[in-house]
């Protein structure tokens, strides 16, 4: 049929028309029938995930040192920033007063 493009697959192709108040059936239904009665774990052969071992393990010590660190870095950061927003804010402040005090002659 050649290249349909746009990632286009043959099946949407050649759908036909929905019937008027129908219900279109999904591509694949036909094998539903085959699945039922199975269980899904019998079917794809999954096991159950046990959590106990979840709690065994521990990070190393060089990661606990990594994460100290990145922890104290941003930490630093956030103290950084916060100084010089306070500064700003104080000295904007300052500012203003010096300001409207000469303009208006409060002093």
């Amino acid at each position: 049929m050649g290249y349909m493009g746009f990632g286009m697959q043959r099946w949407i192709t050649n759908m036909k028309p929905r019937p008027f108040f129908g219900r279109r059936e999904r591509p694949g239904s036909e094998h539903v029938n085959d699945f039922k009665g199975h269980d899904t774990q019998n079917l794809y052969h999954l096991n159950h995930n046990k959590l106990e071992t979840l709690n065994q393990k521990k990070p190393t010590t060089n990661y606990l040192k990594l994460l100290r660190e990145q922890i104290k870095e941003e930490n630093s950061r956030q103290r950084v920033y916060g100084l010089v927003i306070i500064i700003f804010s104080i000295s904007v402040l300052v500012v203003t007063f010096v300001y409207l005090s000469q303009r208006f002659d409060l002093f």
